[in-house]
């Protein structure tokens, strides 16, 4: 259908040779075209594709010495619509409700089929003989579009019967249906690693070539349909059942529409009616129910005959009057008498087809692998689950489900399955180390503590969540939730300890020890204390009445932080077990940090670091709730994008009132640091200060240290020291706090005739504010010093 020649020696230096494969051609339709600008005679429209491997695409198709004749055709000559033009750029889609057949214009193209966001451009090709319906001809030009516009891309085109990757790269409608079309051209494109791809290519197509069957009119060839299995064709004669008429039943309606609209049965969809190979002996029907022996599941023992024939007819017994053969039900002890028949069994080993009266005896004789399962009530009637580290499957079948108050001894790769919820009222241990696993479809809750140890694994997983009340968490160890985890009571992680649950959500009153890792959401309804380095990699949310206290660590957040609580660092002093807290201990956010207005932010220690990646949204207005006054905040601009910090204080001008801790207005900071890594943006979203929002609010703070860039947008940043190793938008925004103004002895804000009244009021004392170069006497020399820095 297509042939390839040899790659050209131009294009291809360094380029991959592999990914294109040629041209193909798809019929569009024939004898389609209708109306004022119909074209005179028969005709058939085709589409002529780059075919090409997945992920590639095709930039250009040339002409050149080998290949110039790009497109003709004997036989025929090609249809130009008067509204149309050379290239797909000159179809206009707004066109087509006047003149539909626009869209079926002779043209050439890559991907696209009209002007809508279509990059094509030509270079040394002359249309002239195609404008009147006659050949390309070039062995120096092109169409094509840049390896940057998408229309290039290769998309998945049914060809025949098989889907290949395509680019389009003309439409050509041929007036004659004898025309032969020849394609031919140099391809260009590019593979997924951007690497440049090209390809002599040639096709000769004609209307035989290209025409199939459609008798469905699903756009696919007949032959394809049934070769797949899309249509069926019980009398292979080539043709779609769909397309024919069948009744089997003689009574006037297609088998099919009966089948369709399910006035008859079809069991096993081979296109019969059920009734019809019953009635001519296809099929049997050993309990006349109408239905096929083959399609009916009960037959147990697999001799084709259905299993209440079977009892019907004596084959088999049923002892328990349940429809089973007692052929295909459990006989443990082999005495003929099926279990259920006697005294049912407790538990059952799946693998040798013991029965066991209690949970120990099944545990004490499985071996590594085996399956085990237990009777719902002799399970929770049991005062001990104890795997003995042997590794076994257990399972608890039907919707009774578990609720036991045994206690719990897991191995290090036991698993426990409940068909309906799990409920466990007493203690629950994990094994020595491993993995163990708890799964139930319905709740999983654990009412008293649950605990992993050292080393060891414990993974639930249920489809409503997983409720706790109390966990403890040993040294390394690790418990997984599938959904989300509720924890009800106190719960402590030991050093090195992991979470991994979408959502962890810690209720109101409830104790939360935290260090180690965890993975997912935490949403804190309670008090939860950080007691070590914790790396949470989601979202933390802190709630209206929640706490989370910092004794020492780092709590490193990569993710979000939303604070609708209390945080409040604690130092330890040591008295715990680990070391006491150290300088840079505190909160190191990689995403965002947002406070309410009613929240509370109290860090009152120089070692305590609240370190911030994304934006500082703060809207706490009660001064009393805040206090960083010697701690730092480090904008670190790990988030990537613009920093916004939250100016909070009320801006009281140059002085040190600003940095008085708990006074009304003031938010003070130890320090205000900008990494390297930042731009940050100052922002007065709120009133912090409660002195209306429109006169504006400051930042006072003992050390500014801006290493990146401090956009202050007109707010004022007061501070002690004042270190500018990046840049700042407005220098004068960043002012040195200076305490008091020399020579104002008055206080008045000013050097004037006031403070020089002063002096000579108090003219030769030997106490006095007047006394400016404290030599010990007010005399000239402190007049003099009035006017030098008069205001």
């Amino acid at each position: 259908m297509w042939t390839v020649a040899a790659a050209s020696t131009l294009l291809s230096v360094g380029s991959a040779q592999a990914e294109l494969l040629g041209l193909s051609a798809k019929l569009v339709d024939a004898n389609h075209i209708t109306g004022a600008n119909a074209p005179t005679g028969d005709h058939f429209t085709i589409d002529i594709f780059a075919t090409m491997e997945a992920g590639d695409r095709l930039d250009a198709m040339a002409g050149d010495v080998l290949n110039q004749k790009m497109i003709t055709c004997t036989n025929g000559t090609f249809y130009q619509h008067p509204f149309g033009g050379n290239l797909s750029t000159n179809i206009n889609s707004s066109l087509f409700g006047s003149f539909a057949s626009l869209a079926f214009d002779s043209f050439v193209t890559i991907g696209l089929l009209d002007s809508t966001d279509n990059q094509l451009a030509v270079q040394g090709i002359d249309f002239s003989d195609f404008q009147t319906g006659g050949a390309i001809d070039s062995d120096n030009g092109a169409w094509f579009i840049t390896p940057e516009d998408p229309q290039g891309a290769s998309e998945a085109q049914s060809i025949g019967c098989d889907t290949q990757y395509v680019v389009r790269v003309a439409r050509l409608t041929v007036v004659g249906l004898d025309g032969s079309v020849h394609v031919e051209g140099l391809l260009q494109g590019k593979d997924p690693g951007g690497n440049t791809i090209t390809l002599n290519a040639s096709i000769d197509v004609t209307l035989a070539s290209v025409q199939f069957d459609d008798c469905n009119a699903n756009g696919n060839d007949d032959a394809c349909d049934i070769a797949d299995g899309t249509s069926i064709d019980s009398d292979e004669n080539g043709i779609p059942d769909e397309c024919q008429t069948f009744d089997c039943n003689e009574n006037g309606i297609d088998d099919g529409d009966e089948i369709a609209d399910g006035t008859a049965d079809d069991c096993n969809s081979n296109g019969t009616l059920d009734e019809c190979e019953i009635a001519d002996g296809t099929a049997s029907d050993c309990d006349g129910n109408g239905t096929p022996d083959e399609c009916q599941a009960n037959d147990c023992n697999g001799n084709g005959t259905p299993d209440n024939c079977d009892i019907t007819d004596g084959t088999s017994e049923d002892c328990d009057n349940d429809g089973t053969p007692d052929e295909c039900e459990p006989d443990s002890d082999g005495d003929g008498i099926i279990d259920d028949c006697e005294v049912p069994p407790n538990y059952t080993n799946l693998e040798t087809g013991d029965t066991y009266e209690t949970f120990a005896d099944a545990i004490g004789a499985a071996h590594a692998g085996d399956r085990i399962t237990g009777l719902t009530d002799a399970v929770n009637n049991e005062t001990a689950l104890n795997f003995n580290e042997t590794c076994v499957n257990f399972s608890v079948p039907g919707f009774g489900g578990i609720n036991t108050n045994a206690e719990v001894f897991l191995s290090y790769c036991a698993t426990i399955d409940s068909d309906g919820s799990a409920l466990f009222q007493n203690k629950v241990f994990s094994g020595s180390g491993g993995t163990s696993r708890i799964t139930a479809d319905g709740n999983l809750e654990f009412f008293d503590t649950l605990t992993v140890r050292s080393g060891a694994t414990i993974e639930t997983e249920c489809f409503n969540g997983t409720d706790t009340n109390g966990v403890i968490l040993r040294q390394g160890a690790m418990l997984t939730a599938s959904r989300f985890m509720t924890l009800n009571a106190a719960t402590t992680m030991f050093e090195g300890a992991m979470i991994e649950c979408p959502h962890t959500q810690n209720e109101p009153a409830t104790l939360f020890n935290a260090q180690g890792t965890i993975l997912g959401d935490v949403q804190n309804f309670g008090l939860m204390n950080v007691i070590n380095d914790l790396m949470q990699i989601g979202d933390l949310s802190n709630e209206t009445g929640a706490t989370i206290d910092i004794f020492r660590g780092v709590y490193y957040l990569v993710g979000d932080f939303t604070n609708n609580g209390t945080i409040h660092g604690e130092i330890d002093q040591g008295g715990r077990s680990g070391e006491e807290a150290q300088p840079g201990d505190g909160l190191n956010i990689h995403g965002s940090f947002t406070a309410g207005a009613e929240t509370s932010l109290v860090m009152p220690h120089e070692y305590w670091a609240v370190r911030i990646g994304g934006d500082i949204d703060i809207a706490i207005n009660d001064a009393g709730s805040f206090d960083m006054s010697v701690a730092e905040l480090n904008a670190t601009g790990r988030s990537g994008s613009v920093q916004d910090i939250e100016v909070m204080g009320a801006d009281l001008g140059n002085g040190t009132d600003g940095l008085k801790q708990g006074v009304a207005g003031n938010y003070p900071l130890g320090s205000l640091i900008i990494d390297a890594a930042s731009t940050s943006n100052l922002v007065d979203n709120h009133d912090n200060d409660n002195m209306k929002q429109a006169d504006g609010e400051a930042i006072y703070c003992d050390t500014l240290i801006v290493n990146g860039h401090l956009e202050t947008n007109g707010y004022k940043v007061y501070a002690n020291e004042i270190v500018i190793n990046g840049s700042v938008s407005n220098g004068d925004d960043v002012i040195i706090i200076v305490d008091g103004i020399f020579g104002d002895i008055s206080g008045d804000g000013l050097v004037n005739v006031i403070d020089l009244l002063r002096v000579i009021a108090e003219w030769g004392q030997t106490v006095s504010t007047a006394d400016l170069n404290e030599d010990g006497i007010v005399d000239v020399l402190d007049f003099l010093i009035v006017l030098q820095v008069w205001s």
